[in-house]
């Protein structure tokens, strides 16, 4: 269960944060459609990415075809700008939806009433994932309106869908993670940093595992393993299998939170 008061007044402490984040996503997209066009005509873009080392760019997801506007997008945002504000979003998010209001009191405000913690971390938890897939709704509506104005460029919507839904399992995944370090610190800032440092983590290895193909074992060391665009793109059962397995995870470890957020000592 959750708190419709919890939930209205979490919305509504973090709305200047999200409204920024929804904005980042929209522009960054429709710019760079708006520039595709001249992209695609002007071969500069292409050759330049062609003197850069190529084990470098697979590292940082900027492989693909130019002509072909998923490539394009995978290649300049949904690989790069788009994983940052997410990763910005999860750490944030989860720190101002718990940790931060135990280290500045607030959460004595609502446990003091007859929400129960249980009910409390359940409403944070819905308005961290209802944000999340806000930004998804976001990212995907941006790209149709930009899409609108193209009349060149092979576009196939169901590879992009399969992409966002694949980022939103991942980083509910994560998010989750994040949530559970931040029931455990007693403020905001431990939160953010412990979570911070946890997602650069993560992210550093996923590159170093790119870039040193020999190490293996460091395919097992990062979630961003699972993100792969060409398998969930061509592979509907592994893009079927990893969205469900992660959002299940996710779901369990939000559990874990809950029950341990419950039990401890919050000495308010």
């Amino acid at each position: 269960m959750i708190s419709k008061i919890i939930c209205k007044i979490s919305f509504k402490m973090n709305r200047l944060f999200f409204l920024l984040v929804l904005a980042c996503i929209a522009i960054s997209e429709i710019s760079l459609i708006a520039i595709y066009p001249a992209i695609n005509k002007n071969g500069g873009y292409s050759d330049f990415l062609k003197e850069m080392p190529q084990d470098m760019l697979t590292a940082i997801g900027m492989q693909g075809n130019l002509n072909n506007l998923n490539e394009y997008l995978n290649m300049n945002f949904y690989n790069s700008i788009y994983m940052y504000i997410l990763m910005v979003f999860v750490v944030v998010m989860s720190a101002r939806l718990s940790a931060k209001l135990l280290g500045d009191t607030s959460l004595a405000y609502f446990l003091n009433s007859s929400i129960s913690r249980k009910k409390f971390m359940n409403s944070q938890i819905f308005v961290f994932n209802i944000e999340l897939f806000l930004m998804t709704v976001c990212s995907v509506v941006s790209v149709l309106i930009g899409k609108l104005f193209l009349s060149e460029g092979v576009f196939e919507l169901s590879s992009f869908l399969k992409i966002n839904i694949e980022l939103f399992a991942l980083f509910m995944l994560i998010g989750s993670l994040c949530f559970c370090i931040s029931v455990f610190v007693n403020n905001g800032s431990q939160a953010v940093a412990y979570s911070a440092t946890f997602v650069v983590l993560l992210y550093i290895t996923d590159v170093l595992r790119k870039l040193v193909k020999s190490m293996k074992i460091l395919d097992y060391c990062t979630l961003f393993t699972v993100y792969d665009t060409e398998k969930i793109t061509n592979n509907t059962t592994y893009f079927v299998v990893s969205s469900v397995v992660m959002i299940v995870s996710a779901i369990s470890i939000y559990a874990c939170s809950i029950y341990y957020f419950n039990k401890r000592d919050l000495y308010l």
